[in-house]
C-alpha cells in the first residue's frame, strides 16, 4: 500500500530536453532571364530522437513555393512572409528519417534570385507561432517572437538591391546556419539569403541582422520557435519532507495496529 500512496502523491515531472543541432547546408541561383524556378542541395540528418528538419526559402518573386521536399517526402509550409522587393518562407518536416537525401524546392514560376537553406535539430515537441517582418535601409532586419523558456527560434532573411552586400546576425547568442553571400546579376543588381538560430531564456526573442556595404536595401525576415521535447522525468522537489511525515504516520499507524 505504501508505494502506491506515493507513486499517486508523486507523480513525474515534465522536465526539458534541450534542442540539439544536427546539420545545414544551402544553394542558391541567380538568372537575369528569370529561370529560377527549382533549386537543389543535399542534407544528411543524423541519430537522434524527436527531430525536425526546416528548410527556409529566400526569393525575389512575390508567391510562394509550389513544394518542398526531401527526398520523397513533402515538407510542410510554416509561414511565408513577402516584403516590398522579396518573400520569405519556412518549410517543416517531423521525425525526417535518418540519412541523406535531396532537398528540391520548386517554385512553379521563375525568379531571378532564390536562396535555400536546411536546418535540422533534435529533442524537437513542435513550434509556435512564426512572426514576419520588412522594411528599407533605415530600419535594420529585425523581427520579434513570443518565446518560452528553453525555445530555440529559426530565421529566415532575405536582402535585396543595389550594390553588393554582406550580412552577418546581431543578436545576442544568435548563431548564422547558412548565408548566401552576395549572389548577383551584373555590377548591381545582389541578394542575399541566409538563416540563423537563437535560443530563448524569457517571453521573447528578437532576430536581428546586419547589413553592410551598400548604399540602399530592402529585406524580409521572418522567425519561428521551435519547442524542446519534454518527456517525464521523476523529480520529486517535496519528497524529503512529505515522504518523512508519510513515514511517521504509516509508523504509528502500524504500532497502534500492533498494541491492539
Amino acid at each position: 500500500m505504501f508505494p502506491l500512496t506515493l507513486s499517486a502523491i508523486f507523480p513525474p515531472v515534465q522536465a526539458s530536453t534541450p534542442i540539439t543541432f544536427d546539420s545545414a547546408n544551402s544553394n542558391s541561383c541567380a538568372s537575369s532571364g528569370g529561370s529560377c524556378s527549382t533549386l537543389s542541395w543535399s542534407h544528411t540528418i543524423g541519430a537522434g530522437s524527436n527531430g525536425i528538419l526546416l528548410v527556409g526559402v529566400s526569393h525575389s518573386a512575390f508567391f510562394t513555393s509550389a513544394s518542398v521536399t526531401f527526398g520523397a517526402t513533402p515538407l510542410t509550409l510554416l509561414a511565408n512572409h513577402v516584403g516590398p522587393k522579396n518573400s520569405v518562407e519556412l518549410w517543416v518536416l517531423m521525425t525526417p528519417t535518418a540519412g541523406s537525401g535531396t532537398i528540391l524546392v520548386t517554385l512553379g514560376v521563375g525568379t531571378n534570385f532564390i536562396v535555400g537553406g536546411s536546418v535540422s535539430y533534435f529533442n524537437v515537441a513542435g513550434t509556435r507561432t512564426p512572426s514576419g517582418n520588412h522594411g528599407v535601409t533605415s530600419t535594420p532586419p529585425s523581427v520579434s517572437v513570443t518565446t518560452s523558456p528553453d525555445d530555440l527560434v529559426i530565421d529566415t532573411l532575405a536582402v535585396s538591391l543595389g550594390g553588393s552586400a554582406t550580412t552577418s546576425p546581431t543578436g545576442p547568442g544568435q548563431t548564422q546556419r547558412w548565408n548566401s553571400g552576395p549572389i548577383t546579376i551584373g555590377p548591381a543588381t545582389f541578394f542575399v539569403g541566409s538563416g540563423s538560430d537563437q535560443p530563448a531564456s524569457g517571453s521573447s526573442v528578437t532576430m536581428s541582422w546586419s547589413v553592410s556595404s551598400v548604399p540602399s536595401y530592402a529585406w524580409s525576415l521572418i522567425a519561428v520557435p521551435l519547442i524542446p521535447a519534454a518527456p517525464p522525468i521523476p523529480e520529486y522537489p517535496l519528497g524529503i519532507p512529505l515522504l518523512a511525515i508519510l513515514t511517521v504516520v504509516a509508523y504509528g499507524l502500524i504500532k497502534r495496529k500492533a498494541e491492539k
